[in-house]
């Protein structure tokens, strides 16, 4: 499936954007588990969004801790 094909379900609204988001991911059986990170003497509201079964790999530098078999795994779901 091309990129040009998949649903546009932007509304315009950031809020309004995410609770659709929030809704779709629920009706397919992920829950978002959602970390107020706001530090209060810097007074920006930070939220940190982590969707169980859906988590990005971290990035691989020199402090990741891998073993070899997800290394492995890694490697093959990149494989171009």
């Amino acid at each position: 499936m091309k990129y040009e094909q998949l649903p546009n379900y932007s509304s315009g609204n950031v809020s309004q954007d995410l609770q659709i988001l929030e809704r779709l991911l629920m009706m397919n059986g992920y829950f978002p588990i959602y970390a107020h990170l706001t530090r209060r003497d810097l007074d920006i509201p930070v939220v940190r969004v982590i969707i169980p079964r859906l988590e990005m790999m971290p990035v691989l530098d020199t402090f990741s801790n891998f073993n070899k078999g997800q290394f492995k795994n890694y490697l093959k779901i990149t494989e171009v």
